[in-house]
């Protein structure tokens, strides 16, 4: 007899996910992973098939609460969600894009407070693109495309800026160490690239963990596969150059520990796909499209060291909806069906979607797992 295996994700970016896998109950016949584990020196290399450990389609979940559910809806009105962040007491903060602050409900769904408010004064905020939270001194920190790093305490004061002076930081995330991690990006010609680097507190250059071609402006290409990262709890960097499906893992030490390989079939880029790209192409800019899409789109972490990585393969509606599941060893577990952006700490999914008014709200789901 068959029982079914549920799971509904979310993971940085809103996204919300959901899977079940049918699994034999009799232990001798449960799946086995067809993967191999070797060793390259001191590099952990694990090579999976094309084909998932389990199978499985539909999904059941439990909605619990929408954030927020109470409160002055002129102070907690959300308008653009670039991403949201969660501490250790269940407390949610939202970055919100448009008005450049950052609204903190409590665990149960209740406004709190905002922090930071539009501007470039201490304190202020301008052009925020990405937050996350250093869990060691409870500091909030926000990258902001104006080459400028704020961090707030948790309850709200402002505690100071760093200057990323010449760096170019496009995406950027603090360690419990905190480090700070950034994309930088290096746009000199003839060969732009983008690196990612690691930093001190004070913005001390530590390490380069990597570096990629950039998009070249004058050939420009909709489709060129860019680099993808993400930090997970352990302050492992997870890291992967879609080019081809492998995701470097670099431990807190900045040393290459883990490499994680999947083969796959690439997905060719349609013409509908074409010609939509080429309707919001500046004048001047020649298009330069490849054929295939890049390997991955997204990769995501979960807090006990699960891996989503998003793939270009498309649902009836043509959302990119598909996630490939690894385990902490980076083993290929399942597929996941889930919308754009997620967040899943504490067995808690957290979904970013739209309220009946059209506004921009949050969903907390219980999560169920199963797999054994």
């Amino acid at each position: 007899m068959k029982t079914r295996i549920l799971l509904f994700l979310m993971a940085s970016a809103g996204v919300s996910l959901i899977l079940v896998i049918p699994m034999p109950s009799n232990a001798q016949s449960s799946p086995q992973w067809k993967g191999t584990i070797t060793k390259e020196g001191d590099v952990i290399v694990v090579r999976n098939p094309k084909e998932p450990m389990f199978r499985g389609e539909a999904l059941t979940f439990i909605e619990e609460l929408t954030i927020p559910t109470s409160g002055p809806r002129d102070l907690y009105l959300i308008s653009e969600i670039r991403n949201t962040t969660l501490d250790d007491e269940g407390r949610i903060y939202v970055l919100d894009g448009k008005s450049s602050d950052i609204k903190v409900f409590d665990a149960a769904g209740k406004y709190i407070r905002t922090i930071g408010r539009k501007g470039q004064g201490p304190g202020e905020l301008h052009l925020p693109s990405q937050l996350s939270i250093n869990r060691t001194s409870n500091e909030l920190c926000v990258v902001q495309s104006s080459r400028r790093i704020s961090f707030f305490s948790l309850d709200g004061p402002f505690l100071r800026n760093l200057t990323t002076s010449t760096i170019w930081g496009l995406m950027g995330k603090v360690d419990s160490a905190g480090n700070i991690v950034l994309t930088e990006g290096l746009v000199t010609p003839p060969d732009p690239s983008y690196a990612l680097k690691k930093f001190d507190a004070k913005m001390d250059f530590i390490a380069e963990l990597a570096r990629t071609p950039a998009n070249k402006p004058t050939a420009f290409d909709a489709f060129f596969p860019a680099a993808r990262w993400t930090i997970d709890d352990q302050d492992n960097v997870i890291y992967g150059y879609p080019k081809t499906y492998e995701l470097l893992v670099f431990s807190a030490q900045n040393k290459l520990v883990r490499k994680i390989q999947k083969e796959h079939d690439p997905i060719k880029v349609t013409d509908a796909e074409v010609a939509e790209e080429k309707k919001d192409l500046p004048e001047g800019i020649t298009p330069a499209f490849s054929k295939f899409h890049p390997a991955f789109r997204n990769i995501l972490a979960d807090d006990e060291g699960r891996i989503y990585v998003q793939t270009w393969r498309k649902d009836p509606n043509g959302q990119c909806v598909f996630y490939d599941l690894f385990d902490k060893e980076g083993r290929y577990l399942a597929v996941l069906t889930l919308k754009e952006r997620a967040m899943i700490r504490k067995g808690k999914l957290y979904s970013v979607e739209e309220d009946e008014d059209g506004y921009q709200t949050i969903k907390r789901y219980a999560v169920t797992w199963n797999l054994k």
